[in-house]
């Protein structure tokens, strides 16, 4: 998959029809994939590319509608998502002042049809465009119908009873309701980060641990103690794990310090500081708390390491790569 800027695509010579999958794709979930797989199939029938087109920032946090730490994926693990579910080529629009005041009009004149010269688009039933959300479905098939391309609208995914959603997704996240959270996303939740150096604490009582910076904008799961997979460049496969998250941390720092991500895998040692690691929450073991000596923290993280460690097979490493390798 090759991945552009708007601008970039826009100016781009194209030899073949496109199919857009078109929306947010906050966490590719399974009705991300859903829509994927329809403008894959349209795509196939046409001899066309499939283009997903997506936005950065994402529209509900230029628009203020959620907070800016409510992401399910960073841009790369969006991209690398996309890539295995069949893009062809990912075009980010940047969402700002200007594409948030097009009128509906504009945006399909604007972007669809002069700078890309979409064949058909494909989109979910809910998906809104233009100022205030001012477009739907309906409309955009009424322009398409004007314009020269196609329009196919995905329906609702329900899963478990529950419609498959981003927002679904991010309100079981937190509650701390993992498993649910993963059985939408159809992969955990994965936090990606980097590994800087903690206070040692973890060393000195016989459990080294790592200590991730994850991306400022990515949900976090509310303070407690994971099974997790984890996954990266100094690691051989996925190995499984225990993470602490939370201000006050098992295995750091007491009340008080900043929010952090310790990381501990019982199958490896070796150094991994300056990393990048992909922590994928599998399980909320239990709650942050505050031990009266060490000896009883070391019981407590070995209990918790015995839970994690007991759980079933860890996610396929394709799932939990930390860093996409795209063309």
């Amino acid at each position: 998959m090759r991945i552009f800027g708007y601008p970039q695509y826009a100016r781009r010579r194209r030899d073949r029809p496109i199919v857009v999958a078109l929306g947010g794709f906050d966490g590719v979930h399974v009705a991300h994939r859903r829509l994927v797989d329809l403008a894959r199939e349209r795509a196939d029938l046409l001899g066309a590319d499939v283009v997903g087109l997506t936005f950065w920032p994402l529209p509900g946090v230029t628009l203020g509608l959620r907070h800016e730490s409510s992401m399910l994926t960073t841009p790369a693990r969006r991209a690398l998502h996309l890539a295995e579910a069949g893009v062809d080529h990912l075009v980010t629009l940047h969402f700002g002042g200007t594409l948030a005041k097009m009128s509906p009009e504009q945006f399909v004149r604007d972007i669809l049809v002069e700078g890309m010269a979409v064949t058909e688009i494909c989109i979910g039933y809910n998906f809104t465009y233009g100022h205030r959300g001012g477009g739907n479905p309906r409309t955009l098939e009424g322009m398409g119908s004007r314009a020269g391309f196609s329009v196919h609208v995905l329906p609702p995914v329900h899963f478990d009873g529950a419609m498959v959603s981003s927002t679904n997704i991010r309100e079981r996240i937190g509650k701390g309701d993992l498993p649910g959270a993963e059985r939408m996303l159809g992969r955990p939740h994965v936090l990606d980060g980097v590994v800087i150096p903690g206070d040692g604490r973890g060393t000195e009582i016989g459990i080294p641990t790592a200590n991730v910076r994850t991306h400022p904008h990515l949900l976090h799961p509310p303070s407690g103690v994971y099974a997790v997979d984890v996954a990266g460049e100094g690691l051989s496969g996925v190995l499984r794990g225990v993470a602490s998250i939370g201000s006050s941390p098992t295995f750091g720092p007491g009340e008080g310090g900043a929010r952090a991500v310790e990381v501990h895998v019982p199958s490896h040692s070796a150094d991994l500081y300056g990393q990048q690691l992909a922590v994928g929450l599998r399980e909320r073991i239990r709650d942050l708390t505050r031990f009266e000596n060490p000896d009883q923290l070391v019981r407590a993280i070995e209990g918790d390491i015995e839970r994690a460690l007991a759980r079933g097979n860890t996610t396929h490493p394709g799932n939990l790569r930390s860093r996409s390798r795209l063309c």
